[in-house]
């Protein structure tokens, strides 16, 4: 679904946003109907190749979308100047 850089700053985006909001992996993927080994997998730079149907669960129960999942990092909670 999606190529290896993107990937890359999915990951990264997961991985911030999940500790931004006092997550652990279990609850990320309790909230999101995956396994904790899945969001481990996904939280490592093209650890694993997601559908887009994970890709919306994942952003819905970070609470962003799917592109805010894509966008290249900024520092988390603050708008782009």
């Amino acid at each position: 679904m999606t190529d290896g850089a993107t990937q890359a700053t999915i990951a990264r985006r997961v991985r911030a946003l999940r500790k931004a909001r006092g997550l652990s992996q279990t609850e990320l993927g309790v909230r999101a109907g995956i396994s904790q080994s899945y969001v481990g997998k996904l939280e490592q730079d093209g650890g694993c190749n997601m559908t887009l149907e994970t890709l919306e669960a994942v952003a819905r129960a970070l609470g962003v979308t799917v592109l805010e999942l894509q966008l290249p990092m900024e520092p988390i909670g603050q708008a782009a100047a």
